[in-house]
């Protein structure tokens, strides 16, 4: 592999990353950071009997409150990070939602439907899609926007 697709699929990896931690599951981050601060208390309340007892293996007082707080991100989103790992092209969309895409795809394909039609069918399912979000009062009024402006370029073409 050249360095760029690396770099592509690397990038791609950390948006995702970033994208599931702060927008995607806010709440699971704020526990894992809670979880992370709870370790790193443990820790240095601890730190006496766990050089007793690990002395030969680990530096105790190398462990700060961001590697705790790495550690409670991966205890809390574990399940998350083996699922991606089990099937790294998943997306996190709705099974059905993606069956109907499919289905979409493959009847372009066969020529059964105009591109009038699919562009309509992929707006509905986006707009199902969106649907199951919940978005806070501002994304909500652009989404709101996006549609009007949609509904007024479809009136313009018809």
């Amino acid at each position: 592999m050249n360095k760029i697709k690396i770099f592509h699929i690397l990038s791609k990896f950390i948006l995702k990353a970033l994208n599931l931690l702060f927008v995607g599951n806010p709440l699971r981050t704020s526990l894992g950071v809670v979880v992370g601060l709870f370790i790193h208390s443990v820790i240095t309340i601890f730190t006496p009997g766990i050089n007793l007892l690990l002395k030969d293996y680990i530096d105790i007082s190398q462990i700060s409150e961001f590697k705790c707080i790495f550690i409670g991100l991966v205890i809390v989103y574990f399940p998350t990070i083996i699922s991606f790992l089990g099937d790294p092209k998943k997306e996190l969309l709705d099974e059905s939602l993606e069956k109907v895409f499919r289905l979409i795809e493959f009847a372009e394909q066969k020529g059964g439907i105009t591109k009038t039609q699919i562009r309509a069918l992929c707006i509905k399912l986006c707009e199902k899609a969106v649907e199951q979000i919940n978005f806070n009062e501002a994304i909500k009024k652009e989404l709101e926007q996006l549609n009007q402006l949609e509904t007024e370029t479809e009136k313009q073409t018809d």
